[in-house]
Parts: structure tokens; sequence; C-alpha cells
């Protein structure tokens, strides 16, 4: 029996620039916005958006934002 060969990605780790937390919001917020279907159905999109994005610009923390949205947005199930 032949053993499949086994191909290897060679990577290269750089560190990237420190973002805020400010920047992490907007980035979030500009992700909502831009996959409003993603977050509510379009007849509730003016009712629920405005109160979740407002949600993430008042979080203090990354893992405020992780808590604001919900369990299932960033993790596996």
């Amino acid at each position: 029996m032949f053993a499949v060969p086994q191909f290897r990605v060679e990577q290269t780790v750089e560190p990237m620039p420190s973002v805020t937390l400010d920047e992490v919001q907007a980035r979030v917020c500009k992700c909502i916005e831009a996959h409003p279907d993603f977050w509510c159905e379009e007849e509730d999109r003016g009712a629920e958006l405005p109160p979740l994005l407002s949600k993430v610009r008042a979080t203090k923390s990354i893992r405020a934002i992780h808590e604001a949205l919900g369990l299932d947005t960033f993790e596996a199930y």
C-alpha cells in the first residue's frame, strides 16, 4: 500500500499593529451594517439594528462585544 503524499503549507507570521477598542467596535458595527440579514429579518431592521449597534458601541471590552452579540456569533456550535 502506498502512502498518500502529504503537503506542507509554509507560512510566516508577522505581528499586526495593535487596534484600539474603538477600532474593533467600528469594524463590528460596519460588519453588522454590511450584513443586516444575518442579524434580523428585513422588516425588523429599523427596530433591531440600532439597539444592537448601540450595545456594541457601549461595550468596554472585546469580551463584552462577544457577549452583546451572543454566543454563537464567534464560536463553533
